[in-house]
């Protein structure tokens, strides 16, 4: 059997025994949810997002063998590019870094974008001013897909919490697209 075949298990085993392989493979089966992760939380920031990413692949490279078995690596790994990005804001106060401001700075491209119409790009800037704790949980959830579950390890709380700042989250983002309907409505 190839290791190209692995499963994700078997792959995390021979990672966490030290192959190098295994882990670039799980690098790469991760890396584009991983950095479209990192641009969301991050209001578009194509460059810190890269950073992101990166910081959270190598933190994961080196803190691979203490990871639990009964964990999963995709959440385990959310949770260490969470983690970096709250530890990036509290060193820049940079915590609401709108879609505006990035634009400013010329840090979104082409290839960066994940924002493909209008209607994207607006419903992205409102996102981004849902204070963080409930941004962060609407993101995890309604965007990235993850599971109550997932999200409570990801977000280290209980999936009670969860559930409150996903529904404060929806609440926030339903304000905002309503006090600016005028942006959807072209």
């Amino acid at each position: 059997m190839s290791n190209t075949n692995l499963s994700e298990k078997k792959l995390l085993v021979q990672a966490q025994s030290g192959s190098s392989y295994a882990f670039e493979q799980l690098t790469l089966k991760h890396y584009q949810k991983v950095y479209n992760y990192a641009l969301r939380i991050c209001g578009g920031n194509g460059q810190l997002a890269a950073d992101l990413a990166q910081d959270g692949f190598l933190k994961a490279f080196l803190k691979i063998k203490k990871m639990r078995a009964d964990s999963s690596f995709s959440t385990w790994l959310w949770r260490i590019i969470y983690n970096s990005f709250i530890d990036y804001c509290r060193k820049e106060s940079k915590c609401q870094i709108g879609l505006e401001e990035v634009a400013e700075e010329g840090s979104i491209n082409q290839e960066d974008s994940l924002f493909q119409s209008e209607t994207d790009k607006n419903l992205h800037l409102l996102i981004s001013k849902v204070p963080s704790p409930f941004k962060d949980t609407l993101i995890l959830i309604d965007i990235l897909g993850h599971s109550y579950q997932e999200t409570a390890t990801i977000s280290s709380v209980a999936v009670g919490t969860v559930r409150s700042r996903l529904a404060r989250g929806r609440k926030e983002l339903t304000k905002l697209v309503w006090k600016n309907r005028e942006l959807f409505n072209r």
